[in-house]
C-alpha cells in the first residue's frame, strides 16, 4: 500500500506528504497530536502483531485527552483474510471490533463511540462509475450522478440501524486518558 501511495503521489504531483511503513516508529515525539485519524489502514496490515505495533504508535503520539478516530472493515465472528477486496483489490485482514478495542486499551485509550458506517453498496457502485468516467483522481462527483451520493447516504442511515451483519465498516472513537 505504501508503494502504491508513493506512486500515486508522484503521478499526481503531490509533494507535501510523507510515508511511514506500518509498524515503524512514527517520526513524532510522544503526545504530539490532539487527533489521529485512521481510515482503512489497519486492514491492510496482514499480521496482528503489525497492527498492534501501529496502534501502539497511534497511542504514543496522541496527547493526553486526545482522540484516535478509526474507520475500518471488521468481521464480527473472527479474523477473515480476503484475497482481493475493495478499491485497491489487494489482500486485507478483517479483524473483530474486540481486537481494536483491546489493542487501543493496551495503549491507554478507551472506546468512547462505536457504530456501523458506510453500509450502502451504492457507494461502491458510484465509486466505480466515477473512476471509469473521470479517472482515479476525480475531484468532484460526476455530473448527473450526484443523486447516487444522496441515495447512498440515505441507505447508510437506514442500513446502519437495521444491520447487525457479520462484516462491514465500523467507526471507532478512542480517547486517551488525561487532560487535554
Amino acid at each position: 500500500m505504501v508503494s502504491a501511495a508513493r506512486r500515486l503521489a508522484s503521478e499526481q504531483g503531490v509533494r507535501n506528504v510523507g510515508f511511514i511503513v506500518p509498524g515503524d516508529e512514527a517520526p513524532f515525539p510522544d503526545d504530539s497530536f490532539d487527533l489521529v485519524n485512521c481510515v482503512w489502514v489497519l486492514k491492510y496490515i496482514l499480521t496482528d502483531a503489525g497492527a498492534e505495533r501501529t496502534i501502539a504508535e497511534f497511542c504514543r503520539v496522541t496527547k493526553p485527552g486526545g482522540y484516535v478516530a478509526v474507520i475500518e472493515q471488521v468481521n464480527r465472528s473472527g479474523s477473515l483474510l480476503v484475497e482481493s477486496e475493495g478499491y485497491y483489490q489487494g489482500r486485507a485482514l478483517y479483524r473483530t471490533p474486540g481486537f481494536y478495542i483491546e489493542a487501543f486499551k493496551k495503549g491507554g485509550l478507551h472506546l468512547r463511540h462505536h457504530s456501523i458506517t458506510n453500509a450502502s453498496p451504492l457507494f461502491w457502485a458510484y465509486s466505480r462509475v466515477q473512476r471509469a468516467l473521470y479517472g482515479p483522481a476525480a475531484a468532484s462527483p460526476a455530473p448527473g450522478l450526484r443523486w447516487v451520493t444522496a441515495a447512498s447516504v440515505r441507505c447508510d442511515l437506514l442500513a446502519g440501524r437495521a444491520m447487525k451483519f457479520r462484516s462491514g465498516h465500523h467507526f471507532f472513537l478512542f480517547r486517551k486518558e488525561g487532560e487535554a
